[in-house]
């Protein structure tokens, strides 16, 4: 498996924790705070300094994303870039 794969495979890997990790964010906050509408609690989610950590899950996930649909492709060198971010991210590095 090629960088470039590996680099796929581990966004939506990515994608899939950060959905299960805002979802038990979002109970617990929920727990505390009542109800929120989807709305709001992306809201909650772009502001609250206690989300910020969870903000470099987004950002990440945003960032590959973007590099995937340049149209004039992107250099090996930007994979390995984002490869080296999502390991310090899941090993909670800063």
């Amino acid at each position: 498996m090629d960088n470039t794969e590996l680099l796929r495979n581990g966004r939506n890997l990515l994608l899939k924790l950060h959905k299960n990790l805002v979802d038990h964010e979002r109970a617990i906050w929920e727990g505390m705070n009542g109800p929120a509408t989807a709305g709001q609690f992306l809201n909650v989610l772009l502001e609250d300094p206690d989300f910020s950590w969870l903000r470099k899950f987004s950002t990440l996930i945003v960032d590959i994303d973007e590099m995937f649909a340049q149209k004039d492709g992107f250099p090996v060198e930007a994979v390995d870039l984002h490869l080296a971010k999502l390991r310090d991210l899941i090993a909670m590095k800063d």
